[in-house]
């Protein structure tokens, strides 16, 4: 009987020991996966906010780089001033940033110079009122992204200062389809269906993994998402459950990650470690190559501002900026291996005109020849006073027979009578090139230049033309 009871007792209580071990294990699976998910979530705040830094270093060097830019130019604030048009094109040129274009621009907005690859937006557009607003505060700003054309682009704004005082305002473009933070948003591994974005304070897509998205308003995001803050959420959009982690980058935007909610449960801390891991190791490589260009930039800026760049009479590069591009290109040539040319250029019988008619006829003369030697070469070759009446061009991808041919246009172009003061004149240009093919002999370009030019003087102008390749013995053209 005794037994019996015991055993009536026994059953339940195996049945309610067996159902608080059940509960206690479930229990703990839920617990063990909140805390799972708070780890990964933790995880994946820590690696939004990095990315968030990240980006907005990017957005404070491109600033700096465009603040440098404006500080080391002396900028005449002319409207449609032609040194300004060079100024600019230079800082274009240069920036591994801001590539699509630069103005200069009033206090008030209104632009005074401008170059850029395509059209810009007008002065009143909206996405310029973040920048506004950062210039007001005495800090430079950046646009929210605005439409020129076809192209989606940003705004970088920096104050131009003459002494202490700010003069007008110096804004560098960018193409957020091609900038270098585009290319970086591409290559991030953030886990399955991950979908890492940069987005300005307006909600648009300013780089992003999803390359259709950039230059879009990216919708269905709760208001915290843009306002500043940090945070983890699960949304509902596009009738999918979303995992959504944002933090902000500073100047307005926000870095944020989109990811269905199954893959990012199924993630393990150990790979958002790694995979953080990996990514500030990449964007901070990134980072110090930018640094590294920036100071090797700072200080080709410092020696540009040092000399005057451009010949005031003619408008052409004077000899410091040509040595610069002829630096440049034997660098550009050692990689590429694409051959470079350098022609050597002598009015002949300048001083005559000089004595003869007086130097107003000759500077005017020198202006006209400025002016034909532009119109005769290539949109990116670069023509240069030397001083007095000797010129230097600089040709890149180019070949023996382009040379001959150009040099050729030259000569044709050049002597072409002008009247100049109720005075006939017939100029005559003597021209020496010289081929680069090996960049051993880089040193020696500019002198053989200059040698085939003395020695198409001296065989008079049947033979004005001598090409000199570096690879070889010297090699006539006529």
């Amino acid at each position: 009987m005794l037994t019996r009871a015991r055993s009536g007792v026994l059953l339940p209580a195996s049945l309610v020991l067996i159902l608080i071990l059940g509960v206690l294990a479930a229990w703990g699976q839920i617990r063990t996966a909140d805390q799972v998910e708070g780890v990964q979530r933790a995880d994946r705040l820590h690696l939004q906010s990095t990315l968030s830094g990240l980006t907005g270093q990017y957005l404070d060097f491109t600033l700096h780089d465009a603040q440098q830019a404006a500080d080391s130019v002396a900028w005449s604030l002319k409207p449609g001033d032609l040194g300004d048009e060079r100024a600019l094109r230079h800082v274009v040129a240069t920036s591994p940033l801001s590539r699509y274009g630069a103005t200069l621009a009033s206090l008030t907005g209104q632009p005074l110079t401008s170059h850029a690859i395509g059209g810009l937006p007008s002065a009143r557009d909206p996405g310029l009122l973040p920048l506004r607003a950062a210039l007001a505060a005495g800090q430079g700003g950046v646009s929210n992204v605005m439409t020129a054309g076809r192209t989606s682009i940003v705004a970088f704004a920096v104050p131009v200062h003459r002494g202490a005082r700010v003069v007008a305002l110096l804004l560098t473009y960018a193409d957020v389809h091609t900038w270098p933070l585009q290319g970086y948003d591409e290559k991030l591994a953030l886990g399955e269906s991950a979908e890492p974005y940069v987005v300005d304070a307006a909600g648009a897509v300013t780089a992003s993994g999803v390359v259709s998205a950039v230059g879009q308003r990216l919708t269905g995001l709760p208001a915290t998402a843009t306002s500043g803050q940090s945070g983890v959420v699960t949304i509902t959009r596009n009738h999918r459950q979303m995992v959504l982690s944002y933090a902000p980058a500073g100047h307005g935007w926000t870095a944020l990650t989109l990811q269905a909610a199954t893959p990012f449960s199924a993630g393990v801390r150990a790979r958002s470690q790694q995979d953080t891991l990996v990514l500030i190791v990449l964007l901070t490589l990134v980072v110090l190559m930018l640094v590294s260009f920036h100071q090797k930039r700072q200080q080709a800026l410092r020696r540009l501002a040092d000399d005057r760049l451009y010949d005031p009479l003619t408008g052409l590069a004077q000899r410091r900026l040509f040595h610069l591009r002829l630096d440049a290109a034997v660098a550009r040539h050692r990689r590429s291996r694409t051959p470079i040319g350098v022609l050597y250029c002598d009015l002949d019988a300048f001083k005559t005109v000089n004595d003869t008619y007086g130097h107003d006829v000759g500077d005017q003369l020198l202006e006209t020849v400025a002016t034909r030697m532009i119109g005769a070469t290539r949109e990116d070759d670069l023509v240069a006073r030397l001083g007095g009446d000797e010129f230097a061009v600089v040709l890149e991808a180019t070949d023996p027979d382009q040379l001959a041919q150009i040099m050729a246009r030259l000569r044709t172009v050049v002597q072409q009578p002008v009247t100049i003061n109720d005075h006939l004149l017939r100029p005559r240009i003597s021209i020496g090139g010289a081929l680069l093919r090996d960049s051993s002999r880089a040193k020696d370009l500019l002198q053989e230049a200059d040698l085939a030019m003395y020695r198409a003087k001296h065989a008079g102008s049947e033979a004005g033309i001598v090409v000199l390749d570096s690879l070889s013995v010297a090699a006539p053209r006529t």
